[in-house]
């Protein structure tokens, strides 16, 4: 399990030990803050699993992305931490197209080449997109890291993962369709004697799917409730209550940071289907998300221009704040994009 990318790392490396897992990120902006955190812990940069991403097809960096682009955000990155190499080096988001996509993935196969990253993956990729990249990889795809979590399991990229031997790793296993008060969570939780949330984190990691775990400096109790995964084990009965809990299909990326879930959400907006002040950068947290989505789905030339700007049905549910089963007014409250 690796430790999310925000807050205070110190109290996860002494409670967790060498080997222990920190995560960033270009777009956390946190960088600097990593490496000081580990020698406070006590510990040297080999003693921990860093982890960080660059981003692509997303609001916060230039477009279309050059290698140079890419080269250089790595390098930042890099010297931002203070470290020479990363152990696992990931694409964000996918480009805007499928070229892009694979002219960034080939530096980031040319970091793995020079040592600078042990390992390299993406996030935020669906099954589709997955395959996409395979057509022009050189390297294996050693991680994708999404969102997987009680309710809202990607059973398709799931699948496709496990013929690819590509990792999982899932973030915001607690900001589920499924809240931690949910009786069938509760029941579990309470036989087992655990938190509601070891046990949705538990339903996650007993799928083969790592975990990124967040917590913060005003609840330390809950490094340790998170790390309790490793002494639990679900009973098939209890796995298929929670599998049962999920309705529909879903995506495994329902941020919308992406400059073309970004233009969607935009035109939501200028035809009114949402107020613009509440149009969240996330596309998770949007009250107004079932007004949204039957907005969208009307009839009329305004929902016509609307698909033709979004595309696919499950991008507009990104821009509307509602996929992959987050529901309307977020998550449990613990999760961390």
């Amino acid at each position: 399990m690796l430790y999310m990318g925000s807050g205070n790392f110190t109290t996860w490396l002494q409670m967790a030990g060498r080997g222990a897992g920190v995560k960033t990120a270009w777009t956390y902006h946190n960088q600097p803050s990593v490496l000081p955190q580990v020698l406070q812990a006590g510990f040297q940069r080999k003693d921990v699993f860093l982890e960080t991403m660059v981003p692509c097809g997303a609001v916060d960096h230039p477009e279309p992305m050059s290698d140079a682009e890419a080269e250089g955000l790595i390098a930042q990155d890099l010297a931002l931490l203070n470290t020479t190499y990363v152990d696992l080096l990931l694409l964000h988001h996918r480009c805007n197209t499928p070229n892009e996509t694979a002219r960034v993935w080939r530096v980031l196969e040319s970091a793995r080449n020079r040592g600078v990253a042990r390992s390299i993956g993406v996030s935020n990729f669906a099954a589709d997109d997955l395959a996409a990249l395979l057509q022009t990889a050189t390297l294996p795809i050693e991680v994708n890291e999404a969102h997987f979590a009680v309710g809202v399991m990607d059973w398709e990229t799931i699948a496709f993962a496990r013929k690819h031997q590509i990792q999982l790793v899932s973030f915001g296993s607690l900001a589920a369709a499924v809240p931690m008060d949910h009786p069938t969570v509760a029941a579990i939780a309470w036989r087992l004697n655990v938190s509601a949330a070891t046990v949705l984190y538990k339903y996650v990691s007993a799928h083969g799917i790592a975990v990124l775990s967040s917590m913060s400096d005003a609840h330390p109790e809950y490094a340790a409730q998170d790390a309790a995964i490793f002494g639990l084990e679900l009973t098939g009965a209890d796995t298929s209550a929670l599998d049962a809990l999920q309705a529909g299909r879903t995506r495994t990326c329902p941020d919308c940071f992406t400059d073309a879930c970004q233009a969607c959400a935009a035109a939501l907006v200028a035809r009114g289907c949402f107020p613009a002040a509440s149009m969240p950068a996330s596309g998770r947290d949007n009250p107004h998300a079932a007004q949204c989505l039957a907005c969208a789905a009307a009839p009329d030339h305004r929902a016509a221009v609307t698909r033709a700007a979004c595309g696919a049905q499950y991008m507009v549910e990104k821009a509307c704040g509602q996929a992959g089963g987050f529901p309307a007014g977020g998550g449990s409250g613990r999760g961390v994009a």
